[in-house]
């Protein structure tokens, strides 16, 4: 049976666990939440709930976990990033838009091209598309970041 390894343990050959991380994207970075938590109030199609005005760009974007406390119908949610330096907006960078019918129920969003080494400082929102977000509730996102400190 062949033994294959991971491309970080590969580039890491012959080191010794624990590592020092050479990135925040790399083998043994440590992982960071951001939380944000939000009373639905019937939101619109193109408004933007603000996860991290901020972030870092020492930090690299995982992946998102999304709760509500009621289902979102119809209406969809995207993951996306600003460049602060150049106001770009990359909708879906790291989750493209989805819908979110279960209820109470942590849903992982995430991309794995989302999951790299970043340039800039980055605002991170989700956009609701589709639809209005319900009348009454919360929506809870979590955003799971990694990073070498």
């Amino acid at each position: 049976m062949a033994e294959v390894k991971s491309n970080e343990l590969t580039a890491m050959a012959g080191a010794t666990v624990p590592l020092n991380p050479t990135s925040a994207s790399s083998f043994n970075a440590r992982i960071k939440r951001f939380r944000a938590t939000f009373d639905l109030d019937e939101q619109a199609s193109g408004d933007e709930l603000v996860i991290v005005e901020n972030l870092p760009k020492e930090f690299v974007v995982l992946a998102a976990l999304v709760t509500t406390t009621v289902t979102l119908a119809t209406a969809t949610l995207s993951i996306d990033g600003t460049d602060l330096a150049t106001g770009t907006k990359t909708v879906g960078k790291y989750s493209a838009a989805r819908t979110l019918t279960s209820v109470e129920t942590p849903v992982l969003f995430g991309k794995t091209s989302g999951a790299q080494d970043r340039t800039a400082n980055e605002k991170i929102t989700a956009t609701v598309g589709t639809a209005a977000l319900p009348a009454s509730g919360t929506l809870v996102i979590d955003l799971l970041c990694s990073s070498v400190a």
